[in-house]
C-alpha cells in the first residue's frame, strides 16, 4: 500500500506492507511517517495485533524520516499489544534521524535481526 498527501508544498509518502510469518507478522515501512500518514499506520498496526501473534516486526530499514505522529503510534501499538500478551519489535537499520527519535524515548532497534518466513532468529 502506498499512501500520498500533500501538505503546503511538501509530498508525504508512507508504504507499509505487511508480510506473514506466524507467530511473527511484519510490518515493513518505507519513506515518511507523520501527521498525514500516522493514522493509516495506526490502522494497520492495530490490525496486526489483533491477529494475535507472538511478535509483530516492525521494519524501519526503508523509513526515512518519523514525525512525533508517528512516534505516538509506534508507542500506542506497544501499549495495545503489550495487553494482548503481543511485542512490538523495531527492525532494521533505519535513517539516522529517525533512530535518534527512538533513541529519546529509550527504544531500541534490533539492527541485526533478520525477519524471515520461519520468524525472528536470535
Amino acid at each position: 500500500m502506498t499512501l500520498l498527501s500533500r501538505t503546503g508544498t511538501r509530498l508525504a509518502r508512507i508504504e507499509a506492507g505487511v508480510a506473514r510469518a506466524d507467530p511473527v507478522r511484519v510490518l515493513r515501512l518505507r519513506g515518511e511517517v507523520d501527521a498525514c500518514s500516522a493514522p493509516r499506520l495506526r490502522d494497520d498496526l492495530r490490525r496486526e495485533v489483533e491477529a494475535c501473534p507472538a511478535v509483530v516486526a516492525v521494519d524501519l530499514s526503508d523509513l526515512v524520516f518519523l514525525g512525533v505522529a508517528g512516534l505516538s503510534v509506534l508507542l500506542e501499538a506497544e501499549q495495545f499489544a503489550d495487553e494482548r500478551g503481543t511485542a512490538v519489535l523495531l527492525v532494521g537499520s533505519p535513517a539516522p534521524p529517525v533512530e535518534r527519535l527512538l533513541g529519546l524515548v529509550g527504544w531500541p532497534v534490533a539492527a541485526d535481526a533478520v525477519v524471515t518466513e520461519r520468524g525472528i532468529p536470535w
